[in-house]
């Protein structure tokens, strides 16, 4: 097996809490940035390139594509942006909530699958070649979060997702599920039974540690099984599983990163994930996440040295 070290990214998620704008949550701030997005993309941009990185993944708004595009008029302006700062697109993300949303409605899904392929063709603009995409939520019973999944709604939603994955591709890109806790693609066996519902040729895997770690998940053992289907994973710890009732159903982001941290400053064995993550013929995307960082341009400068390091011992291990 070829050995490859990693090329390292960020997410623009860590760098929105110093942008608060005198907003008090994130749709105030949505509602901010949209009266000057290039101010809010300019600052944004200039801490990724301080903080070391040389590539940025988009993610939620107000740092996401769309929002890019309005900055900067487009996907020549966004291109022009990321090139004076030294800067290159590793992914880009949205969210997985309307796949839910589509199940049993054709009109939803054929909406999502324009915007998947809008937002895959304007990524391909940008020379990037990967669209991120969040789970459905697990499924919800009359009384509350269900700890068992139909196995009708897993195949209903590895269709879509399969759909999706079409989308983007027609859009130049590839496409990947990302992990997240308590949803339907974060614990052990969440995971597998999606990768084995759907192709290995049009739906990859983005493994974050943090989250799958959060629902008591294996993020080594994931990687491990799934190594082939993994472009790119996000490097974020957490401080331990969360278990009990809110461990079965849909939880808000902000209750989750209260057990997120730093990598290197959780229980993720990343010695043994990196030992894993550098076996590939081609190098794979490590994005370092800290989402709502008070102190971005550090924390990813951290995380950087810290992977790096990581990474070089793996490599030392693997060339033994």
């Amino acid at each position: 097996m070829s050995v490859t070290p990693p090329l390292w990214s960020t997410s623009t998620i860590t760098f929105y809490k110093p942008q608060r704008l005198g907003s008090e949550d994130l749709p105030a701030l949505v509602e901010v940035v949209g009266e000057d997005p290039q101010r809010f993309w300019d600052r944004l941009l200039d801490g990724v390139a301080a903080s070391g990185a040389r590539a940025v993944e988009f993610s939620i708004p107000p740092g996401d594509w769309a929002t890019a595009r309005h900055a900067y008029g487009g996907a020549a302006g966004v291109r022009r942006a990321l090139a004076r700062r030294g800067l290159a697109i590793s992914s880009s993300y949205m969210t997985g909530h309307p796949i839910s949303d589509a199940v049993n409605n054709s009109a939803e899904r054929s909406r999502l699958r324009e915007l998947v392929h809008d937002h895959a063709s304007f990524i391909a603009e940008l020379s990037g070649d990967l669209i991120l995409q969040g789970p459905a939520k697990r499924a919800l019973t009359e009384e509350g979060p269900s700890e068992h999944v139909a196995p009708e709604f897993r195949d209903a939603v590895a269709d879509i997702v399969e759909d999706m994955a079409r989308a983007a591709r027609a859009g130049g890109t590839r496409y990947a599920i990302h992990t997240e806790a308590y949803s339907l693609v974060a614990r052990d066996t969440d995971v597998d039974a999606m990768m084995a519902r759907t192709d290995p040729e049009l739906v990859l895997l983005c493994p974050d540690a943090g989250h799958i770690t959060l629902d008591g998940g294996d993020a080594v053992s994931i990687l491990r099984r799934h190594a082939a289907r993994v472009p790119i994973a996000h490097w974020k710890d957490c401080a331990a599983p969360v278990s009990g009732d809110i461990s079965t159903g849909h939880i808000r982001h902000g209750r989750m990163i209260e057990s997120f941290r730093r990598a290197g400053h959780g229980i993720v064995d990343w010695p043994r994930f990196a030992d894993e993550f550098i076996r590939n013929p081609t190098p794979r995307w490590a994005v370092a996440e800290v989402d709502f960082a008070d102190a971005p341009v550090a924390d990813v400068a951290e995380v950087l040295t810290f992977g790096r390091a990581v990474i070089d011992k793996s490599v030392g291990r693997a060339h033994g």
